[in-house]
């Protein structure tokens, strides 16, 4: 229910941002959240603008990348017990990602919100299964979104200050560097397609939140996106997505070259 409500936000945020009676994706407002990927500045001199248009293929990947993450969330980060165990040859010590991955207060409070959400969807819905009572299913639904968007909104606008890992955000997308196989680094030409996925949702959300906000009479959409780019999605500030996008300039930098292992870490 949780993925479904993921899919049909990204779906609506994606709407906004084409031709039409509905449009409010300016051209201006593209520019500012490309501006926020200094790696594509310093390597090709230029700001390259957001860019909605995806084929189904792509926007297919780029979504599951969102919903594989609140499943990392609800599996990992959430829960008070350990999701992942620990091999043998691991030992005593080892750490666990459950070991340094902190939520805020925040976070974790929005999402007891969304389950509690996701609760009452399930018990209108039996009840009008069972013919009882008319119900607010689609409102709860509207409702789930809203608190969704909420909770990536505190995942985006998280600083971190040294303690990086502690993101959710980062911690999930640190976990996409490895191979589940052999645990070793994935290679930077798929490690960097993953991180661009995340990036892409990340700057759609930001757009959207945005748009919303001007919808509620809080502001103008292309002015809060300026906000949030240089708050929180910039590479000189200590967020989840200025960790992220040093990344990407470091694999931009090695993708044509071979690595090691203690370069890459």
């Amino acid at each position: 229910m949780v993925v479904d409500a993921m899919e049909s936000l990204l779906r609506d945020a994606h709407r906004l941002c084409f031709d039409g009676p509905d449009c409010m994706l300016t051209y201006q407002c593209r520019v500012v959240l490309g501006r926020f990927q200094p790696s594509q500045v310093d390597l090709q001199g230029k700001t390259r603008p957001f860019d909605p248009y995806k084929e189904p293929s792509s926007l297919s990947k780029y979504f599951r990348a969102a919903h594989s993450f609140l499943s990392y969330f609800s599996r990992v980060v959430a829960p008070d017990e350990y999701y992942f165990s620990l091999a043998a040859e691991d030992g005593d010590e080892a750490q666990r990602p459950e070991d340094v991955v902190d939520a805020t207060d925040e976070q974790l409070a929005k999402w007891k919100e969304i389950c509690e959400i996701v609760r009452r969807i399930g018990a209108d819905r039996i009840e009008n299964y069972d013919g009882c009572g008319d119900g607010d299913g689609d409102n709860v639904d509207n409702g789930l979104k809203e608190r969704l968007l909420e909770l990536w909104m505190l995942l985006i606008c998280h600083t971190t200050g040294a303690q990086r890992y502690q993101s959710p955000l980062l911690s999930f997308c640190a976990m996409l560097s490895i191979k589940p196989s052999t645990r070793g680094w994935m290679e930077p030409g798929n490690f960097n397609s993953s991180l661009s996925a995340m990036i892409w949702v990340v700057q759609l959300l930001v757009f959207h939140d945005s748009a919303m906000r001007q919808q509620r009479g809080s502001g103008e959409t292309l002015q809060l996106v300026k906000d949030y780019c240089d708050q929180y999605l910039q590479q000189t500030v200590e967020t989840p997505m200025g960790e992220i996008l040093r990344w990407r300039l470091l694999l931009f930098r090695v993708s044509g070259a071979s690595v090691g292992t203690h370069e890459a870490s």
